[in-house]
């Protein structure tokens, strides 16, 4: 497999090789500092050597070189600025501290103390994880100060100039004493340490060995040379798989290794060579001790490498593996014993690296249909591949019937994939108007996404109890595929709102009031209910208070169609519809009509949440009444028969006097009751008209049988002797043509509706002599 690699990467080398295709080595691809120096006298390792013409002058600042330097890694992973590696492993590990004196005791605190190293036999590069089983120990320490790792970096850049992946790592040590060796692993899976047992003080690991796994074995002098760099692949699995050396390589300052055969060199590595002169160099951005801390805590010297105490290396991937990359999850420095392979492990410094990587961003809007009914929920966002390889994306969104609407690649960088963008979808894109989409993914690029979804109650309302409102969570989940490996998932989560508003509004009116029937009121109700809010009303029901007229079952209630919406308090109304409502009222106790009406709906996602109007009438300046005037009319005239003279038995004048008498309800809506007409002197008899009366024995006094209508004439016929008295003759007997006979009759009643009592009276004179 591995030769298959190497053939493969060196038949691409050579054919761009061919057309002339510049070729840059890892120390000088202007993304990151391996840094060197011109060689001076001093620098050799045995005297009399002739001066190198570079030598390793490795350091950890940003200095004028182009590329970046640990600092600007140091500072991503603190959470600064970010440095341009998509990559990054930072691991403040703990150094041998036993002999660290109180002086020290702030370093010591702000540092957490040693708590792992390699201990067991199995733990050994040539074993499996789990087969040696690999084990760490956290107590009893008895790394030497030299193998003590302090801190440990790996960063991965993109070559602008040819798109190799880059992968740059090192360390430093709490000492320098002699020559020291060191291992660097690149996991393709996550490895960590397994939790502790109670009351246990070695442990084991998580994760196994993955065919494709890179170790890179390296030794380096106390004098500042870099030795030989062996770089490793893990072929097979964690239990049966081995290291198999790919091949060898050694410092910068002697070109490296050039295993493509481009001219450049694709591994190299530099240590901090100080100059002759110099015991110590760089105090480095981040944390770090040397041994002379143990002592002299305040000293500046105490922070800073000595010769020899820091080291980096640069690794091209690309020219190592090809194309095929693939990824990795996890970094991990060591130190050993020696450069064997099999050499016995000492410390080691262990942290995530992940080598492919995906991000994804979400974010949504809602709102209410027009029904009222479902919420319309449109979403967008951006995955980003932030790797090293082009893999295959996969997105996928978990609200039910959601669809992605649209894919491109965002080099607008606004997120979306707007027309006048004018961007492009990324390659084999399938999946649009699905739930799932998948495309192409190139290392570094970002892909846009819109979709949408209808969300169908039951809702929550006010989720975040961040005010009114509905709210829709749903969440993306980016997948990548590269090969054999995976990448992700991720997810991003949105959470947005629809401003749910349960509101009624009802108008009333009351018109035609008038009396029908002489003793009933009668009037017509009308009016509107409107659903004023976004969503829809269910169970809309309504209640009728009055102190006259109409219950809610003599209501009609039509919609804009004119169907009928149900009383019951069974119908619904969506958001916007008005219905209308009437009804007729009538009474035969008053003459005016007042009335509350409330209508009120349940929020179609939320029943208790009810939306409640009312309204009355009459109400400002309308008038639902009317205005009865009741009146009565009596007439009296003698009648045509005039007086009668004549003798009785016995011989005694006798004088009988004949009037009409006429009644009429001069009222012009109103009918009047309990009337009655009445004449002291007798004789009334009720003639004709309606209703009709009913009078006592003498004729003095009649009562209507029943309500006298607007209008009605009632006529009575009255005969009656005169009072001998005189009291109601005027004149002179003796002179008779003087004489004549005055009468006077009267009427009352009541307004049926009004109850205002009304009566009239009128008399006549009837003369003896015609």
């Amino acid at each position: 497999m591995c030769l298959k690699r190497f053939i493969t990467c060196m038949c691409f080398v050579l054919a761009f090789a061919v057309v002339g295709t510049p070729t840059y080595a890892v120390h000088d691809a202007g993304v990151f500092e391996l840094d060197t120096r011109a060689g001076v006298d001093g620098d050799q390792d045995k005297k009399n050597d002739p001066i190198p013409a570079i030598v390793g002058d490795g350091n950890t600042a940003d200095d004028a070189a182009a590329g970046e330097d640990w600092e600007n890694v140091y500072i991503d992973w603190n959470g600064g600025a970010a440095s341009s590696a998509f990559a990054i492993s930072f691991i403040e590990d703990t150094f041998a501290n036993g002999n660290i004196d109180n002086g020290a005791q702030a370093f010591v605190i702000a540092r957490t103390p040693e708590d792992s190293f390699f201990t067991g036999g199995g733990s050994k590069d040539t074993n499996g994880i789990q087969d040696g089983p690999w084990q760490y120990k956290v107590e009893s320490d008895q790394v030497p100060d030299k193998n003590d790792i302090v801190n440990a970096f790996a960063a991965a850049y993109s070559d602008p100039n040819d798109g190799h992946t880059i992968l740059y790592f090192g360390m430093d040590t709490y000492s320098v004493n002699g020559d020291s060796n060191a291992g660097f692993w690149f996991f393709r899976n996550d490895v960590t340490r397994a939790p502790l047992e109670p009351g246990a003080n070695t442990g084991s690991f998580i994760g196994e060995h993955a065919d494709g796994d890179i170790f890179v074995a390296v030794a380096y002098t106390e004098g500042g040379t870099v030795g030989d760099i062996d770089v490793y692949e893990w072929i097979g699995d964690d239990a049966t798989g081995s290291l198999v050396l790919q091949f060898s390589s050694q410092g910068c300052e002697t070109g490296g290794a050039d295993v493509d055969g481009d001219g450049d060199d694709d591994v190299c590595g530099v240590i901090n060579k100080l100059l002759p002169d110099q015991t110590f160099g760089e105090d480095p951005l981040y944390d770090y001790a040397n041994t002379l801390v143990a002592n002299n805590p305040l000293a500046a010297t105490s922070y800073q490498h000595e010769s020899a105490a820091f080291v980096e290396f640069g690794l091209d991937l690309n020219a190592v593996l090809g194309e095929d990359i693939g990824c990795f999850s996890t970094f991990m420095a060591e130190s050993r014993s020696s450069q064997s392979e099999t050499a016995q492990l000492k410390d080691f410094a262990l942290g995530s690296f992940d080598l492919c990587g995906l991000a994804v961003t979400k974010q949504c809007e809602a709102e209410l249909n027009a029904a009222g009914t479902a919420a319309d929920v449109t979403f967008s966002g951006t995955t980003t591949n932030s790797g090293a390889v082009m893999m295959t994306t996969t997105l996928s969104d978990n609200a039910s019937g959601s669809v992605f609407d649209k894919v491109c690649i965002d080099t607008s960088g606004d997120g979306l994939c707007l027309a006048a963008d004018g961007e492009a979808v990324p390659g084999n894109l399938t999946g649009l108007n699905t739930q799932t989409v998948s495309f192409d993914h190139n290392s570094g690029e970002t892909i846009a996404y819109e979709g949408h979804y209808t969300a169908l109650p039951p809702f929550v309302d006010d989720l975040t109890g961040g005010g009114a409102g509905f709210d829709f969570t749903d969440t993306v989940t980016a997948s990548g595929v590269f090969g054999s490996d995976t990448v992700g998932p991720e997810t991003a989560t949105a959470i947005c709102s629809a401003v749910g508003t349960a509101d009624i509004q009802v108008t009333k009116s009351c018109t035609n009031a008038a009396i029908t029937g002489g003793n009933t009121f009668v009037a017509d109700i009308s009016g509107t209910v409107s659903n004023t809010g976004n969503v829809k009303l269910d169970n809309v029901s309504f209640m009728d208070v009055t102190d006259s007229g109409a219950a809610a079952g003599a209501y009609t209630v039509l919609r804009a169609d004119l169907s009928a919406f149900p009383t019951d308090g069974s119908g619904s109304l969506a958001p916007g519809e008005v219905l209308t409502f009437s009804a007729a009222v009538s009474s035969t106790t008053q003459t005016d009509h007042a009335n509350t009406i409330t209508w009120s709906g349940e929020n179609t996602f939320d029943a208790s949440d009810v939306a409640t109007d009312s309204a009355s009438a009459p109400s400002g300046a309308e008038v639902c009444s009317v205005n009865p005037i009741p009146n009565i009319l009596i007439t009296k005239d003698c009648a045509p028969a005039g007086v009668d003279l004549g003798f009785n038995s016995s011989g005694t004048l006798t004088i009988f006097v004949n009037t009409a008498i006429q009644l009429t309800n001069n009222g012009t809506d109103e009918n009047l009751v309990n009337v009655s007409v009445g004449d002291p002197e007798g004789g009334l008899v009720y003639s004709s008209g309606v209703p009709s009366f009913t009078c006592n024995a003498d004729g003095t006094s009649c009562a209507a049988d029943g309500p006298m209508a607007p209008g009605a004439m009632v006529n009575f016929t009255q005969q009656y002797n005169p009072d001998t008295t005189g009291v109601d003759i005027l004149g002179n007997l003796d002179e008779p043509d003087t004489v004549s006979f005055y009468n006077k009759a009267s009427t009352s009643g009541t307004g049926s509706l009004s109850g205002i009592p009304v009566g009239d009276m009128d008399d006549t004179d009837c003369p003896l002599c015609q």
